[in-house]
C-alpha cells in the first residue's frame, strides 16, 4: 500500500505489523495486528482507548466505513426516488391511490402503493423491495 498520508507510518513491534497515525486532532493512534493465537484481531483506536476487534466485526463496518469516505456520512437508511405508475383508486375528488416503483441510493428497488392529494404524493404505504 502506497504511504499517501505522511502522517502513517508501517511499522513492526514484537513482529506484528502496525500502523500508526494522527487523528484530526493530532492524537497517536494505530491499527495493529493481535497476538491472539486462536482468533484473527486487530487492535485499533488511540493509545489508552484501543479496541480489539475480530474480522468479523471489521467486515460488519466496512460497509459504514466506505460509505462514509463516498458520502461524508455513516447514515445508509434508505432514500427512494419514487415514480409514480398506474392509478389504482380514486378515493375522492381530491385524492389517488398508484402504484409506485423505486430505487434508493444502493440501487435497491422497490414497489409501493402512494396515496396522492391534488397531486402531491403524501403517503407511501405496503413498501416491498423487489
Amino acid at each position: 500500500m502506497e504511504n499517501k498520508d505522511k502522517s502513517i507510518e508501517k511499522t513492526d513491534v514484537h513482529g506484528l505489523n502496525k500502523i500508526s497515525f494522527k487523528d484530526r486532532y493530532d492524537h497517536l493512534c494505530s491499527i495493529q495486528d493481535s497476538s491472539l493465537a486462536n482468533e484473527a484481531c486487530i487492535w485499533i483506536g488511540r493509545y489508552g482507548a484501543r479496541m480489539h476487534l475480530t474480522q468479523e466485526q471489521v467486515s460488519n463496518l466496512l460497509p459504514f466505513l466506505q460509505h462514509f469516505v463516498n458520502t461524508g456520512t455513516i447514515n445508509m437508511e434508505p432514500v427512494i426516488e419514487w415514480e409514480q405508475g398506474d392509478l389504482m383508486e380514486n378515493l375522492c375528488m381530491h385524492d389517488s391511490v398508484y402504484d409506485l416503483s423505486g430505487v434508493d441510493q444502493f440501487g435497491q428497488k422497490y414497489q409501493a402503493m402512494g396515496v396522492y392529494t391534488d397531486g402531491e404524493l403524501v403517503r407511501v404505504n405496503d413498501i416491498e423491495k423487489i
